[in-house]
């Protein structure tokens, strides 16, 4: 293996039921990063990508910046790099006007991340932009296709 990702989006209570717990998310994190490199010390640990979450009610989840500094301070810190979806939805991140969650709340991460010593750690976009799904098997505004998607990161669509 390469890399990783430790869970998905733990900042959510649907994915963290009852309620998001950062606690009990660093000490799995830190378990699985142990397993992870005695098996290949090569692999990169990825923690879970988290969700925006900047707006939701506590409720429903846990503010992603939130989340890293209570990981942090449960000692949370084993991991290569920090996953994130900073979704611009339903815009594409091509057509974000600047203060959506990729161009505000990602720089926050890394500075947090640097307030731990982890200034060499990378803080990745895991996922962004619209989903390609299609609701009841038809084309909804809220989705793209593969191809547009493609496009808006440079690469070419699929065949």
């Amino acid at each position: 293996m390469k890399a990783l990702e430790i869970w998905n989006e733990p900042n959510l209570t649907f994915y963290g039921m009852p309620a998001p717990d950062p606690a009990a998310y660093a000490a799995f994190l830190g378990a699985a990063h142990d397993a992870i490199k005695a098996a290949d010390p090569t692999s990169a640990v990825i923690t879970g990508g988290l969700a925006p979450a900047e707006n939701q009610p506590r409720s429903q989840a846990m503010n992603p910046l939130l989340h890293v500094r209570a990981v942090y301070r449960a000692g949370g810190g084993k991991f290569d790099a920090l996953g994130y979806h900073p979704y611009t939805y339903p815009a594409m991140l091509t057509d974000d006007p600047g203060d959506g969650p990729f161009v505000t709340t990602t720089p926050k991460l890394h500075d947090e991340m640097a307030k731990h010593g982890d200034r060499q750690s990378r803080c990745g976009a895991r996922r962004w932009a619209r989903p390609h799904s299609r609701p009841r098997g038809r084309r909804s505004w809220r989705s793209t296709s593969p191809g547009r998607t493609a496009a808006a990161i440079g690469g070419r669509s699929p065949a």
